[in-house]
């Protein structure tokens, strides 16, 4: 099945304990580790174009977030098969 794809990916941020003086700001990390997991799916119609769905599973603030995306991608230009 050439057309499909599959994929996943995991972030995690970690930092060392930064100072009081950051209490209270954006750069204080509340004592958590910000991560998202995330997982897609490629089909390609041909190859100047492809459907894309993805998920995210993002925990990056206090609230978790489901997001899901549909994209379309189209690739249109010039390249090695001809120059139009």
């Amino acid at each position: 099945m050439p057309q499909w794809r599959l994929g996943a990916r995991y972030d995690q941020l970690s930092a060392r304990a930064l100072g009081a003086e950051f209490a209270g700001t954006t750069l204080d990390d509340l004592g958590r580790n910000p991560r998202r997991v995330s997982g897609l799916l490629e089909y390609e119609t041909s190859e100047f174009g492809r459907f894309r769905l993805q998920y995210n599973h993002d925990r990056a603030t206090q609230e978790t977030n489901h997001e899901v995306f549909l994209n379309y991608v189209v690739s249109i230009g010039a390249h090695g098969a001809h120059k139009y």
